[in-house]
């Protein structure tokens, strides 16, 4: 007779991210939005002023990538992959910024560069690649219940091929 006890199991062993950690996200998103927005203001502003135009570019470039954008950022990076968001977001913005300097003048190239990114964000978090999270015992097809069921790669509700949340899961013994 054994007096071992079954191995205890937190919420985090039960969960598993492919790709970028939550919080690694958040922290990249207000990283790159800041470091984009000083250099798409410091060109902008450059451009019409000179060195005042610069450390004004600085300035409102850092709050811009913080707040609005970095916001922006961090909400579409927590739904969709790091890297097809930042070019995404990026790419409309510079993109509408042109459009709107080239229509109306360079006084615009901010609103229209911040339309851009607002239209490229939620295009991307509604039709871009997802974040992959595997939570043990959940089918990720149709989030059946497998957990008391014995391991098996197919879903009994879906009919799912479940052979990677088996490998993902491998080294728990419940």
């Amino acid at each position: 007779m054994s007096d071992a006890k079954p191995p205890r199991h937190f919420k985090d062993d039960l969960v598993r991210h492919v790709g970028t950690k939550p919080g690694m996200r958040l922290f990249l998103a207000l990283l790159w939005s800041v470091l984009l927005c000083v250099l798409f203001f410091v060109v902008g502003e450059s451009i019409r002023g000179g060195v005042v135009g610069v450390i004004f570019g600085v300035f409102i470039g850092g709050m811009a990538g913080f707040v609005p954008v970095g916001l922006i950022m961090a909400f579409v990076v927590q739904r969709v992959q790091v890297g097809p968001a930042f070019l995404a977001c990026a790419g409309s913005a510079v993109v509408t910024s042109l459009i709107g300097s080239g229509l109306f003048g360079s006084d615009y190239y901010g609103l229209f560069a911040g339309a851009g990114l607002c239209i490229g964000a939620l295009l991307i978090w509604l039709f871009g690649p997802r974040n992959r999270v595997y939570h043990y015992g959940r089918c990720p097809g149709c989030k059946y219940n497998l957990a008391l069921l014995p391991k098996s790669d197919v879903c009994p509700e879906c009919g799912r091929d479940n052979a990677d949340l088996v490998e993902m899961f491998s080294d728990i013994r419940i």
